[in-house]
């Protein structure tokens, strides 16, 4: 269930704090709004992806970085060389971001870089080896989903 509490600020001003605990869940999910609408708009969407089963993402998104992932990942599963250099890569330009953060339009832009930018030998990547590159990251993603982040 939501709740919204009224923060009076130092400068005069007022925030609204969101929170959202259902039954189940260790722990609440908080956030702080100008507005009462958005807050109310963010509890329901929300409340909605708990329903859903989409709350994972809100858990263990926010604790755990793209690079936590990926050296996991290096522990527990053998790949070849290949991936691990698609990975290298992938865990370069995404690396500090946490899960949550990790979203098309980003892999989007990085996409856009990895065929732009030259290699070591100084040639331009094929559209076929990007799609490599993609494949490596979405089997890594796709295991995050369906363990629950657990590698």
């Amino acid at each position: 269930m939501g709740s919204i509490r009224s923060r009076s600020l130092k400068t005069g001003g007022t925030r609204y704090q969101a929170e959202v605990r259902l039954k189940g869940m260790s722990k609440t999910l908080t956030a702080m709004f100008d507005r009462r609408t958005d807050a109310k708009a963010w509890i329901q969407k929300v409340e909605a992806d708990i329903r859903c089963g989409r709350q994972q993402l809100y858990s263990e998104g926010t604790r755990h970085t793209f690079t936590e992932t990926v050296d996991r990942y290096f522990k527990e599963q053998s790949i070849s060389v290949v991936k691990r250099s698609h990975l290298l890569w992938w865990r370069k330009e995404l690396g500090g971001l946490y899960l949550q953060d990790v979203r098309s339009s980003v892999i989007s832009e990085k996409k856009q870089k990895l065929l732009s930018e030259p290699t070591q030998k100084g040639i331009i990547r094929s559209k076929s080896t990007c799609n490599r590159f993609l494949a490596t990251l979405s089997h890594v993603l796709s295991l995050i989903v369906t363990h629950k982040s657990k590698i």
